[in-house]
């Protein structure tokens, strides 16, 4: 098979290494691959540096972006570019691509706001953006005439210059498919998605597939790898991870609201818009039109109507950490004065739960006896600790909506909660959430490296002088001026420039990486490496997936109540007691 790697991000080192290594492999299986890169077309999202390194160490054969342009292609760029304003830019539409939308997927994800009012600056990195894409897409068609391949590798299909590429290909009937990291944060360094279409894409079809697979059990290997991304959660550490840190001591969270004893707790988890919005404007996700509340605050409303005149529940309501400056943004978003107006009197059930309170949703889940829940991956992280979880729609998550309660209506939803505090906990709950994410961590993920070893971890030390010389000198340079003098850099003896990755090059060179499942997959223009017969052959007995499962939720008991005094009396039917009886401590 012909086979092209676009990589559009080289700058960033995880994602050209790992689009490399993919095709290096294929390459090594006697595929004829192509590796076009960036160069300077995108500026500071790619490294020539970088990309030379990769080409020279794999022996990869290729060229950039700019090469693809032609001079007819510039003047039609630079016609549109003089033509687009803030209030014609959705228009840009060619061959039915909206390429203005599509353009400011990063910016507006980045941006924390739905508000499509644009200052004067913002509207300078609008432009930027409009440029890039106009040049991906007309490099892609391009590419399409000249090259003809058979599948189209690029990382993360989501990204605006890359987004092009995947509706360029689909309309020239090209297989497309994405890499991305893998989702378990316990393995992520290590491992790679390889799906079809784009991320939204895969999840939609691991959500269909769900209903043959939800009754086969998983093996130990996997529940341990479920267990494993967990506790990552646990720890917070991962950038991924928004919420605060379990507490290293134990949160009496009923003293801390002032809960009384005789109230059962509702923590309502609330969403960040910028995934979901940014998602829909660009056309990558449909917007439900048959919700049951038309946004969160109408959500949230409802549901203070409904605790205040019910004395024998209390409301937490927990705000998403997204929404303000965190381990991966410093922005906050406009939601939040929007939350801060809405919900000002409270009545005394009631409580909003802030990041800034420092509390972790690991805290509350010890004491939440339902979770009402918008759209956060909470839902499934509860559902894995047995508790149950109502939501409003099955449109916006991005797991089954059989994990939880999903409502049909208003009435409905509020019954539901009532319904959920007499079911109260569940093991089935704990073992359908375990095989859902064994499914979504191991369908489409491929290891294609392995951890460190003591010699690479050596080479790299012996020269760490070098790397702290190189980064107090790019700590004063302008990035532009960075892309420029790094290849010269790397020419240099012992200037440790570019050292790391030639290392890492040079390693991966050694490893043979597993891709029958991604040249079967290939080859069936199929959505995943996900066998479904396979599935079914080599499962597991219900009994030894029902011991191991216990075991894990075994493991995780003693992290979740570390903190807590062994002294303390655990009560009938809390999470505690739960979690303790069915892992048989």
């Amino acid at each position: 098979m012909k086979i092209i790697n676009f990589s559009s991000h080289s700058a960033t080192w995880y994602f050209a290494f790992a689009e490399a290594s993919i095709l290096y492999a294929l390459k090594t299986r006697g595929h004829d691959v192509l590796y076009i890169s960036a160069g300077k077309t995108f500026g500071e999202k790619s490294s020539i540096m970088q990309e030379n390194i990769i080409r020279n160490k794999f022996g990869l054969a290729g060229y950039t972006l700019d090469k693809l342009l032609t001079k007819k292609n510039k003047k039609e760029i630079s016609y549109y570019l003089k033509k687009i304003t803030p209030d014609n830019y959705e228009t840009l539409i060619i061959e039915g691509i909206n390429i203005g939308k599509i353009a400011l997927y990063e910016f507006l994800l980045n941006r924390k706001n739905t508000d499509l009012n644009f200052s004067q600056s913002e509207w300078s990195q609008c432009k930027v953006n409009f440029k890039n894409t106009l040049y991906s897409f007309y490099a892609c068609k391009s590419m399409l005439n000249k090259e003809n391949p058979d599948v189209v590798l690029i990382y993360n299909t989501l990204y605006s210059v890359n987004r092009v590429w995947e509706l360029l290909c689909d309309v020239n009937n090209t297989k497309v498919y994405f890499l991305h990291a893998g989702l378990n944060l316990g393995n992520m360094d290590y491992s790679l998605m390889v799906a079809k279409g784009n991320p939204i894409h895969y999840y939609k079809h691991l959500k269909n597939i769900w209903h043959y697979v939800k009754e086969i059990p998983i093996s130990q290997k996997n529940i341990i790898n479920v267990t494993t991304h967990f506790m990552e959660l646990l720890k917070a550490t991962h950038y991924l991870v928004y919420s605060t840190p379990k507490s290293k001591e134990h949160l009496n969270i009923r003293k801390i609201f002032k809960i009384k004893n005789s109230q059962k707790i509702l923590t309502a988890t609330m969403s960040s818009y910028d995934e979901i919005f940014t998602a829909q404007y660009v056309g990558a996700m449909k917007k439900p039109t048959n919700l049951i509340f038309k946004n969160q605050i109408e959500w949230i409303k409802q549901l203070t109507k409904f605790v205040k005149n019910r004395s024998d529940l209390f409301l937490i309501i927990r705000i998403h950490p997204r929404e303000f400056p965190n381990k991966r943004e410093n922005v906050k978003s406009n939601h939040i004065s929007l939350i801060k107006e809405a919900f000002r009197n409270l009545p005394v059930n009631v409580h909003i739960n802030w990041p800034t309170d420092g509390i972790s949703i690991y805290d509350l889940c010890q004491y939440t006896d339902v979770f009402l829940n918008a759209w956060s991956s909470v839902g499934v992280g509860m559902s894995l600790l047995g508790i149950p979880v109502v939501i409003y729609t099955k449109d916006l998550i991005f797991y089954p909506s059989e994990l939880n309660l999903l409502a049909r209506s208003k009435k409905d939803y509020f019954r539901l909660i009532d319904q959920a505090l007499m079911e109260g906990w569940s093991y089935e709950r704990s073992k359908y959430a375990y095989r859902w994410l064994s499914l979504l961590f191991t369908s489409s993920t491929i290891m294609f490296r392995n951890p460190l070893d003591k010699k690479f971890e050596s080479e790299i030390t012996k020269n760490s002088k070098f790397f702290c010389i190189k980064d107090k000198i790019y700590k004063l340079l302008p990035t532009m001026l960075i892309q420029r003098i790094s290849p010269i850099f790397a020419k240099i003896p012992f200037s440790g420039v570019g050292k790391k990755q030639t290392l890492d090059c040079i390693n991966q060179s050694k490893i043979n990486i597993d891709l029958t499942g991604v040249e079967n997959m290939f080859r069936l223009s199929s959505n995943s490496i996900l066998m479904l017969n396979k599935l079914s052959r080599y499962k597991p007995s219900c009994q030894k997936e029902d011991l191991q499962l216990r075991i894990e939720l075994g493991k995780i008991y003693r992290v979740l109540f570390k903190g807590k005094s062994s002294k303390s009396a655990i009560k009938n039917n809390t999470l505690e007691y739960n979690l303790k009886k069915v892992s048989r401590i």
